[in-house]
C-alpha cells in the first residue's frame, strides 16, 4: 500500500499512518511497526538494503514518492495494473461499443476464438484499424 500510495502522487508519513490507522484491522498499528514497513519499502529492510531495486521509495521534500520509473512500472504491473499498452475498442458487428481491451491481449487471439469480456463471453471476429469486431 505504501508503494502505491507513494505512486499516486506520494504522501506525508503522518498524514497516510493516520489514514492507514482508520482501518480496522491497523487501528492498533504502532509506531515501531510502522517504522518497519517504511524501512522495508525506502531501504530495502535488513535484509535486502544492498539491493537498489528494493529501495522504492524515497523522500522528496517532504513527501514519500516512486522516483524511479521503472519500479514505479513493476509495481504497477504486479499489482495488475496494464501500463502503457495500446487499447483498442471490441464493438459488436452490428451494435454498439462494449469499451476498450488492451492491444496486446487481442493480438493473441484468432478469429474464432472466445473470451470474457464485461460480463459477456463473445467470439473475435476480425480486428481491423484499432477495433476489435465480436459477436456473441
Amino acid at each position: 500500500h505504501l508503494v502505491t500510495v507513494a505512486l499516486g502522487g506520494g504522501f506525508v508519513e503522518s498524514e497516510l499512518l493516520a489514514e492507514v490507522r482508520t482501518a480496522y484491522s491497523y487501528r492498533t498499528l504502532g509506531d515501531d511497526e510502522w517504522q518497519w514497513a517504511l524501512d522495508f519499502v525506502v531501504n530495502g529492510g535488513d535484509a535486502l538494503h544492498a539491493y537498489p531495486e528494493y529501495k522504492r521509495i524515497s523522500l522528496d521534500d517532504g513527501r514519500y514518492v516512486v522516483g524511479d520509473r521503472q519500479i514505479g512500472t513493476r509495481h504497477r504491473l504486479s499489482i495488475g495494473t496494464i501500463v502503457g499498452d495500446a487499447q483498442i475498442e471490441v464493438r459488436y458487428l452490428n451494435g454498439p461499443s462494449l469499451g476498450t481491451i488492451v492491444e496486446n491481449f487481442v493480438a493473441r487471439l484468432k478469429p474464432g476464438d472466445r473470451f470474457l469480456f464485461a460480463g459477456r463471453v463473445l467470439e473475435l471476429v476480425r480486428v481491423r484499424e484499432m477495433t476489435a469486431w465480436v459477436r456473441r
